[in-house]
């Protein structure tokens, strides 16, 4: 689990929309200007598409890269390029989001809103940092407190490393194995 020394590379990493805080991650550009932040993700077409655009056009910090269409290890290369994954979804149908268990695998610390399951997949202080939903003040602290004590981003980075086990199968497989059984008489 490695941290950038020099400028922080943040990610959003999901449909590029208003729901799933698309603004928020822009504002974290906006406020923070020596924050990288890459944006990918669909963007739908409509009038969004167009302000998200010229958003982006006018902040030197931040950059759309599209849609990812690779492999699963390029998933975890490209995940593994940033130091924070900007996860400021407001979308009230938000299940377990996918990228936050992905972003795991890697070491990738989350801020993220407290949404829905979110406080389940990442341990505020731990893993990420829980942020109140729609306080995009408190969202934007969050990133730059990051951005200034990085042996703070690499405890949260080693401790999203750790709890990347929580969701894998080989973890569970004795247990599954033993509530199968549990149901079926013994062989006699």
């Amino acid at each position: 689990v490695s941290v950038s020394s020099s400028t922080l590379r943040c990610l959003f990493y999901a449909r590029i929309c208003p729901e799933k805080g698309a603004e928020i991650a822009l504002e974290v550009a906006r406020a923070l200007p020596d924050v990288l932040v890459d944006f990918w993700g669909e963007l739908p077409e409509g009038d969004y598409k167009m302000h998200f655009k010229a958003s982006v056009d006018d902040l030197p910090n931040c950059e759309y890269r599209g849609v990812f269409r690779g492999s699963q290890n390029a998933g975890y290369r490209l995940l593994a390029g940033y130091d924070v994954l900007l996860f400021p979804s407001t979308w009230v149908h938000e299940g377990v989001a996918g990228t936050l268990i992905e972003s795991k695998v890697v070491g990738l610390p989350a801020v993220v809103f407290d949404n829905n399951f979110n406080e389940e997949v990442v341990r505020d202080k731990e893993e990420g940092l829980m942020v109140e939903v729609r306080d995009e003040e408190a969202f934007v602290h969050a990133v730059d407190a990051l951005k200034k004590d990085r042996e703070r981003l690499r405890l949260l980075s080693e401790g999203a490393y750790l709890s990347a086990d929580r969701y894998f199968l080989d973890g569970y497989f004795d247990r599954v194995c033993e509530a199968l059984c549990l149901g079926f008489p013994e062989d006699p």
